[in-house]
């Protein structure tokens, strides 16, 4: 659940997560990058790195390392405010070397 407050926005993450501006290997040009290290370790997630845009404030990848070190970054790009998006525009595509693991 604290992992998923970062995407939806339903909790402060200053209350689950201790952040400091990234200046290393997660920086990209263009973009500030806000690290995000658990307050409370649970073997989930050992750090999220936020990229955000510096000329719009949007938020354009999301890098989680997990706590065995695997890393996964979800790129936001062609980001659309205001207006409803159809089902279709969300596109998942297994890439050589990935397996789906379903929790329950």
């Amino acid at each position: 659940q604290r992992f998923l407050a970062v995407f939806n926005g339903a909790d402060r993450l200053t209350k689950h997560y201790k952040m400091s501006l990234e200046v290393g290997v997660e920086s990209k040009p263009g973009a500030e990058t806000l690290k995000l290290v658990p307050k409370v370790e649970d073997g989930s997630v050992q750090a999220i790195y936020l990229r955000v845009d510096s000329a719009s404030g949007m938020v354009t990848a999301v890098v989680t390392i997990s706590a065995f070190g695997d890393r996964t970054e979800t790129t936001l790009n062609g980001i659309e405010l205001g207006k409803e998006q159809p089902e279709e525009r969300f596109r998942w595509s297994d890439r050589p070397g990935f397996q789906v693991i379903e929790a329950g």
